[in-house]
């Protein structure tokens, strides 16, 4: 768990604990340069990237996420899930525009709805979601595909996304938050791609 400074780390790191059961490391975004994160990246099933606060663009916001989608940390495919300012990242590593939305939302309680993505797997196909971000992704790239959308006052703004070739996903709104549905099984169903995934890959035992 990349930890961008965000007050709700703890919050998500006992989400992925309580769901999964896996062993959860976390690390700010800052702890490791990209080469000493290569030497450690293949020891982990897979990374999710947290929210914090900034924009993905810089690089004193993001510190090491930005090479977890450039191919400098490892050559192998590595399971990600990136929420809010993870999302974010992955959009623009794809060479997607991220703006400011045109009002902020900070604890705003949407419906989101999905495609029936396996991210999405025994979920409703609307569901509560909480949302606090100032910024957002107007537009997907070809390398991305869209998962999920909520309305907000009549304007589509994308909620979830995956990349078409790696195991790359993300979501903007807070799976962690007390007030999203079905933050558990969103969890549960990233780290069953995850293993399904990772029977192609290698991951060192020690």
């Amino acid at each position: 768990l990349i930890d961008s400074y965000d007050s709700f780390t703890f919050n998500l790191k006992s989400l992925i604990e309580q769901s999964t059961g896996e062993a959860v490391v976390t690390i700010h975004n800052d702890t490791l340069s990209a080469s000493e994160l290569s030497n450690y990246i293949d020891l982990f099933s897979a990374v999710i990237v947290g929210p914090g606060p900034g924009h993905p663009k810089f690089d004193k916001d993001v510190g090491v996420i930005p090479h977890l989608f450039d191919g400098t940390i490892s050559s192998v495919s590595i399971p990600i899930l990136g929420i809010c300012l993870g999302f974010q990242s992955l959009c623009l590593s794809q060479g997607c525009e991220v703006d400011k939305l045109s009002s902020i939302k900070h604890g705003q309680v949407y419906n989101v709805t999905h495609n029936d993505d396996q991210l999405f797997k025994a979920m409703d196909q609307s569901f509560k979601s909480v949302r606090y971000h100032s910024l957002h992704v107007p537009e997907l790239s070809p390398s991305l595909g869209g998962l999920a959308y909520c309305d907000d006052h009549g304007e589509k703004i994308t909620m979830a996304a995956k990349h078409i070739s790696e195991p790359w996903y993300g979501v903007q709104y807070h799976p962690e938050s007390i007030c999203s549905e079905k933050g558990s099984q969103l969890i549960k169903n990233f780290m069953e791609i995850a293993k399904a995934h990772n029977t192609q890959r290698s991951i060192a035992q020690d």
